[in-house]
């Protein structure tokens, strides 16, 4: 199972999504919801690009559980020596 993205022009994204079934209708659905989060990860990361102004940082962690936490890098706030 696996996401990658194929193009990305303007507004439009293009991902390919391949997912390995299983007689298992669990493991299945498992590896669908698996597949289909990478391709989430992949288009929120495309659309940060689309709407960096440069100007912004951010920081993007992903959880062990596929959740993806997005937080932006402040400088003022970093202590400095």
């Amino acid at each position: 199972m696996s996401a990658q993205l194929l193009s990305q022009e303007g507004t439009q994204v293009r991902i390919e999504v391949t997912i390995d079934l299983s007689h298992s209708l669990l493991t299945s659905e498992e590896a669908i919801q698996e597949s289909l989060n990478e391709a989430g990860r992949i288009a929120t990361t495309a659309a940060l690009e689309y709407l960096d102004t440069g100007c912004d940082l951010y920081l993007i962690l992903l959880e062990g559980n596929g959740k993806a936490v997005l937080i932006q890098f402040v400088p003022e706030l970093i202590p400095t020596r």
